[in-house]
């Protein structure tokens, strides 16, 4: 499997990989030029695409997004997409899932220490990071970020290409628009409009993107 992405998050999506048992594992960075060829003298880094559409002449043409970012991660996807990769999603053996109405959609990482509760809708290539807590009844965009330690309460709706900061916390019932970045420790009770930065307790806005 191709991880795409060979820094910092590609260091943490090794490890769950491993656990679960994934033994054929490769490292794709065709941005970052000070990249080791070999990352824990393990795992080898692709650093262009014709490399990277060899690897995937083999059997395996998985891949998975392993870089954070909100329109990173689409343009990546769409860049490994291209050469023949198959999106694959990255869910940690030691996050808990409910077992009831989760929809989990294709590309999506869920990292350690995750909660998501019954009821929860994940859009597609969004990243949960680790110790966060998705409540019931909620729904979470498409290439969204969730940093580390963040609460989504019940009935939250966040739209997509949203960034929630780190332990941020967002209250029951409210609504999150596309293109919105939370400030870490915020505490949201309110609805954010599409395009808007805040932050603060409670949170405010300080910035809107305008067309």
């Amino acid at each position: 499997m191709l991880l795409a992405g060979a820094k910092g998050h590609a260091k943490e999506i090794l490890e769950i990989l491993s656990k679960n048992g994934e033994t054929d594992l490769v490292c794709f960075d065709d941005v970052n030029k000070d990249s080791p060829l070999i990352l824990f003298n393990l795992f080898r880094i692709l650093t262009n695409l014709e490399t990277a559409r060899d690897y995937f002449a083999g059997n395996d043409k998985r891949f998975v997004l392993a870089i954070g970012g909100t329109l990173v991660r689409q343009k990546l996807e769409q860049k490994i997409t291209g050469i023949g990769g198959i999106l694959h999603s990255v869910i940690s053996c030691n996050s808990h899932v409910s077992s009831y109405d989760v929809n989990l959609q294709q590309g999506i990482n869920i990292m350690q220490g995750v909660i998501i509760q019954p009821s929860v809708t994940i859009g597609r290539s969004t990243l949960i990071n680790a110790g966060s807590i998705i409540h019931h009844d909620s729904s979470i965009g498409s290439y969204c970020e969730i940093c580390p330690s963040v609460t989504v309460t019940g009935r939250c709706n966040i739209g997509d290409y949203t960034f929630i900061g780190t332990g941020a916390v967002i209250k029951p019932d409210v609504r999150i628009g596309n293109h919105v970045i939370v400030g870490a420790g915020s505490v949201v009770n309110k609805d954010v409009p599409d395009g808007c930065t805040v932050a603060g307790v409670p949170a405010r806005i300080l910035a809107k993107k305008h067309d």
